[in-house]
């Protein structure tokens, strides 16, 4: 129970440092939606480029009458609905809404309204960026339940410290109103940290003494504490070493307050309280002096702390580790940028893959980047597959050639990964010399199956990749292949039956093939609402047709431009298929109007 308490202690701390330092949340193994950019692109889906138009969103003309009578009503649900569509219609591009101002402010005073109306009225005047609101924001915060100082506090501070500011006089008092509410001991700890963060806001220093007493004193909560300390690193740039020198020497959380508390010191001594903050046992503590070590200058983080640092079991530790390799430029750092290809944290191998990517253009790094990413990719160990996977990205986009008998060796890789990384890369290289295996290798993929149905789910990324290379490089012994993926019921997948009838056009552009045109054509013409065929095949379909030139189902493509023209997928496909057979030119994909509706209110008969 006691490391189950800490933990979650830490994850609170955590989550308080993401707020001012979002690349915590990014690259936070905790939050996977935060991803990085995948290694794997789709040339066909870009051959050509179909955009779909935005749609017009279209507002009843009549909703803003509605809803500002709706306003007027004296029951309160009707009246927190009304604010509610306001807001959402606003951020929805509905235009006009900015004249319901006046009559939200005006619900603001009024008596009968309650803490719940009030609170969604004032998160409508936010939206609207309703400034003359400043006041009374002001006087709900100064009586207001927590759930609505935590929505204004923010929102005041950010006006007043904004180009186009509050009046003085109203940022004056909200700002006396803060520096007030962060000594009192008896209000709740969440208030008063709104407060310090709303000081941090608009840069008022007057508050730095009273946030240094928070900050050390350990009677204080962590999370106050913790809240104080960021603060001051916002506000301070001088005059905190001492305290933080001493911090240093307490318990986790006193080393957390110095480091946090340093965030805008510089100098020699402040460099060598960091230095050791950063190899404190405690991660977070570690990874929020690194950070400031990296700001000041990614050299600090040497060879010898990246050392001690580089295997670290934290994740957000070895990220500033890695930002420091990518900001020193130099031949180790690069190589240590190689082996953080295989870093267990998606993100961060990512991160490490990019970065070499990157830093290959400069042209005396070109030479050791490749080195570093060749080290990695003749690695013969099984387990360093995360490795493999990202060199062999990094090699395919610099183009290096070197590498190919090596990703050839990848397709007989226990895991999928280094596999479709190989067969991607080698796709970007495009050697003709490598075609003749990638055949081979398609041709094992196609013959997965079992009971009919297709085993190509984790094959079928693999040759969605091998068959655009045939495309590409218009590689015609690919041909036999490709057509047996032109069939629905096939039992291969969308994307690689996709990318075979691409490349199939591209091994006849500009030189129909009757036979293949018509069984393309039936493609596109398989709209069947039982069993209708897939999408992206129907698209690519109607693309070969028109990149071979195929002048015998123009009245297909032109039946079903006009039946879909007002998709990108189908009706764009079929538009450009009819440009590139006919030379002729034809109007731009329209957008479609788009009702916006499900409104809670919403005039009769529309």
């Amino acid at each position: 129970m006691k490391h189950a308490h800490r933990h979650f202690l830490l994850a609170v701390l955590v989550g308080l440092c993401a707020q001012t330092w979002p690349c915590l949340a990014q690259y936070s193994p905790q939050n996977p939606g935060a991803a990085g950019p995948q290694g794997v692109d789709q040339p066909m889906l870009l051959d050509p480029e179909l955009i779909q138009p935005e749609p017009n969103r279209v507002f009843s003309p009549r909703l803003k009458e509605l809803w500002l009578a709706a306003l007027a009503r004296p029951d309160i649900d009707t009246r927190r609905m009304a604010a509610a569509a306001i807001r959402q219609a606003h951020q929805q591009g509905m235009q006009g809404l900015a004249e319901a101002g006046p009559i939200l402010m005006g619900i603001l005073s009024d008596k009968s309204a309650n803490d719940d109306l009030r609170l969604d009225v004032v998160r409508t005047l936010i939206v609207l960026d309703h400034r003359d609101a400043g006041a009374a924001f002001l006087d709900l915060d100064r009586d207001g339940y927590p759930e609505l100082i935590q929505t204004i506090d923010p929102v005041l501070a950010q006006w007043c410290a904004a180009p186009r500011p509050v009046a003085a006089a109203l940022a004056d008092q909200a700002k006396a109103l803060w520096l007030k509410r962060m000594d009192e001991p008896l209000a709740p700890d969440m208030v008063r940290i709104w407060a310090m963060q709303s000081l941090a806001t608009v840069g008022d220093r007057r508050a730095a003494p009273s946030l240094a007493r928070i900050a050390t004193d350990s009677n204080n909560a962590v999370t106050l504490r913790l809240a104080a300390a960021r603060a001051l690193g916002v506000l301070a740039q001088d005059g905190l070493l001492e305290q933080a020198t001493t911090l240093a020497q307490g318990a986790m959380i006193d080393h957390l307050c110095a480091a946090c508390m340093l965030a805008g010191h510089r100098g020699a001594p402040v460099q060598a309280l960091l230095r050791k903050l950063a190899l404190d046992a405690e991660p977070t503590v570690a990874s929020t002096a690194l950070r400031r070590l990296v700001e000041l200058d990614a050299n600090l983080v040497d060879s010898d702390l990246t050392a001690q640092l580089a295997k670290n079991r934290d994740a957000n530790v070895r990220l500033y580790v890695i930002t420091a390799a990518v900001g020193q430029k130099t031949a180790a750092s690069i190589a240590f940028l190689g082996t953080a290809l295989d870093d267990e944290n998606p993100k961060l191998r990512v991160l490490a893959r990019d970065s070499l990517i990157a830093l290959a253009a400069q042209a005396d790094l070109d030479q050791p980047v490749r080195q570093a990413a060749m080290d990695m990719l003749n690695k013969q160990d099984a387990q360093a597959w995360r490795g493999l996977e990202q060199a062999a990205y990094v090699l395919g986009a610099l183009d290096h050639e070197a590498a190919a008998d090596r990703l050839i060796d990848l397709f007989a890789h226990a895991r999928p990964e280094p596999r479709l990384a190989a067969t991607v890369a080698l796709r970007r290289l495009a050697i003709a010399q490598t075609l003749p295996a990638l055949l081979q290798r398609a041709e094992q993929l196609a013959q997965k199956k079992d009971g009919g149905v297709a085993a190509d789910l984790a094959g079928g990324d693999e040759l969605t990749q091998l068959f655009q290379t045939f495309g590409q490089l218009k590689h015609a012994p690919a041909e036999a292949l490709m057509r047996k993926f032109i069939d629905k019921n096939s039992g291969y997948t969308g994307m690689s039956r996709q990318a075979a009838i691409w490349a199939l056009g591209h091994l006849h552009d500009g030189q129909p093939d009757a036979r293949l045109a018509g069984l393309l054509a039936g493609r596109l013409s398989d709209v069947n609402p039982l069993a209708p065929e897939a999408t992206e095949v129907r698209r690519m379909s109607a693309v070969s047709i028109g990149r071979m030139k195929a002048k015998g189902q123009l009245g297909a493509l032109r039946k079903f431009y006009e039946q879909e023209k007002d998709t990108a997928d189908i009706g764009g496909a079929c538009r450009w298929a009819i440009i590139q057979i006919t030379g002729q030119d034809m109007p731009p994909l329209k957008a479609v109007d788009q009702p916006m509706r499900g409104w809670f209110l919403e005039p009769s008969g529309e």
